[in-house]
């Protein structure tokens, strides 16, 4: 809403974004407004922020993936272990 009252107010859409997107995306509305190809270079800064997004959730997936399996290893082991607990404790009443 605020960047929508800069540009009406004849401001420049890189102004009114300052501080909204990242400094590259910023720079490339900016060459974009005073080349006159606004929309091209609003697609590849678009592009740009999707491939930097994309490579922080692939860094996330690789750090926690390796700590579930770890967690759900030990689930698996809490319950193997109380498994073998009873059966244990049922053999040992019986003698």
């Amino acid at each position: 809403a605020r960047a929508e009252v800069v540009v009406r107010d004849g401001g420049s859409v890189s102004q009114a974004l300052f501080g909204s997107l990242t400094p590259l995306a910023t720079r490339l509305l900016e060459a974009g407004e005073q080349g006159g190809a606004l929309a091209p270079l609003a697609r590849r800064a678009a592009t740009a922020a999707s491939d930097q997004v994309q490579r922080v959730i692939t860094s996330a997936v690789a750090l926690i993936e390796p700590v579930m399996i770890l967690g759900f290893g030990g689930v698996v082991g809490f319950v193997a272990l109380a498994l073998l607990q009873a059966i244990y404790g049922i053999n040992a009443s019986s003698f």
